[in-house]
């Protein structure tokens, strides 16, 4: 995909705008988006060419970057708690695990 000088500018003015964005973060929206993950755009658009995961379609998910951020975070620190509780379940089936550690 070609792309310009003036695309890219136009691309870190819609970033900069994005992120003057402030407000409070809303838990209970941030649980939706962990139950119902967003998906990233298939890297069709221009947009994603150029910013990544910046791109238009995370921006019209997300208020702005860091709320990006955070969800990266809460989504990594789920996946986390979810590997860690199934090795736990595991273990549970095992007679005498205690006693082998």
């Amino acid at each position: 995909m070609f792309y310009n000088f003036e695309d890219i500018d136009r691309e870190v003015a819609e970033i900069k705008e994005w992120n003057r964005t402030i407000h409070l973060r809303n838990i209970d929206e941030m649980i939706a988006k962990l139950e119902h993950i967003p998906k990233p755009c298939e890297f069709e658009c221009k947009s994603a060419f150029i910013t990544g995961t910046r791109c238009d379609c995370m921006r019209s998910v997300f208020d702005n970057e860091q709320h990006l951020a955070d969800y990266q975070n809460y989504l990594h620190l789920l996946i986390g708690l979810l590997v860690i509780d199934t090795m736990l379940c595991g273990y549970r089936h095992i007679d005498k695990h205690e006693e082998e550690l």
